[in-house]
């Protein structure tokens, strides 16, 4: 896949109204799906659920590789890529490929917390935090630029659906942030309080916005802010694989994610994991965590299975998103692995 320019621009402004005090939310339900804790409670274990492509994905919790091979590289085409910044020190930057070639996952050594709040839009995607790390900024712009950044076409659309990831501080509830204020004091559609919710795949913000929740927790070591995620798996990534999907995307690979969804259904899989066979949406967005080695203990994991066990998305993803990077050792969890508590990305 030819490798694209991708512009990126950086800007921090002052914020004037006082943080809100921080609320610990419960620990019981506060990150992941219902659905998908108790496919962890069970270890991998269990029936896989009747899956029904009608079912609507509330959760908002890649021709180019020869048959045979195993995408690797980087989630994009290792071009180069111009960075700018605006409103904070530089201006026009030297040509810098990092983030194109960087490892997806969460960043170790993060800097500190940034009071204020920090804009940045890559690949028309609009980065939001608001007193949080800048390292949490990088590490949501290393996925937007691993799965988009070499597809200018769902750069344009994202960017004209107004796509924003905001970052929720590790201190904070989701109705704490801006843009999703006014779900406070509202439930999900399976009854949970937006307070205990710790992820969105997209949901209408003010100023057009459409606003994807990303924890900080799960894009950065934050120390003694407990990340209840599973290890190696990317919230973010998951969630922005949803927009990706009802927005970005072109009409044509709707409808083939559709028909791929259909034919795994048909043949009974095999899933990456019993979550990613309720519906075409998880379908989807799990097979690009597994894709870009984003699955781990969750469920099968890395481009390797999906070659060797959903050959027709593993294709598809490669044409999609390009080449994937090398991934941990595919498989799924083990079963003597410890349950990770992911219950609360709606």
């Amino acid at each position: 896949m030819a490798s694209q320019s991708l512009q990126r621009s950086s800007t921090s402004a002052p914020q004037t109204q006082a943080a809100s005090p921080s609320r610990a939310p419960t620990a019981q339900s506060r990150f992941g799906n219902a659905f998908l804790a108790e496919q962890l409670a069970q270890k991998g274990g269990g029936p896989a659920p009747a899956p029904d492509s009608a079912t609507q994905s509330t959760e908002v919790a890649a021709p180019g590789t020869a048959a045979g091979d195993v995408a690797t590289g980087s989630g994009v085409a290792t071009g180069t890529s111009t960075s700018t910044t605006t409103g904070g020190d530089t201006g026009q930057s030297a040509v810098d490929t990092t983030l194109a070639t960087a490892k997806i996952g969460k960043l170790p050594n993060p800097k500190p917390v940034q009071e204020g709040e920090q804009r940045r839009t890559v690949a028309g995607v609009q980065i939001i935090g608001r007193d949080v790390s800048p390292t949490a900024l990088d590490a949501c712009e290393r996925f937007v630029t691993a799965t988009i950044g070499s597809r200018p076409d769902i750069q344009k659309r994202m960017e004209e659906a107004k796509v924003a990831l905001v970052i929720l501080p590790r201190n904070k509830t989701m109705p704490e942030v801006a843009e999703f204020a006014g779900l406070k004091d509202e439930t999900t559609f399976d009854g949970r309080p937006w307070a205990e919710v710790r992820g969105s795949g997209g949901r209408p913000a003010p100023g057009g916005l459409w606003a994807i929740a990303v924890p900080e927790e799960n894009l950065i070591e934050t120390g003694g802010t407990e990340d209840k995620y599973a290890p190696g798996y990317s919230v973010g990534l998951h969630e922005l694989a949803h927009t990706i999907q009802s927005k970005g995307v072109s009409e044509a690979e709707r409808a083939e994610i559709l028909e791929l969804y259909a034919a795994r259904k048909k043949a009974g899989g095999p899933w990456t994991e019993a979550y990613g066979a309720s519906n075409d949406q998880e379908y989807f967005a799990q097979a690009t965590n597994c894709y870009f080695g984003q699955n781990a203990v969750i469920g099968h994991n890395g481009p390797a299975w999906l070659r060797d066990n959903d050959r027709p998305m593993y294709d598809f993803l490669v044409k999609l998103y390009g080449a994937a990077q090398a991934a941990p050792a595919a498989g799924p969890a083990p079963t003597g692995a410890p349950a990770a508590d992911t219950s609360g990305h709606a």
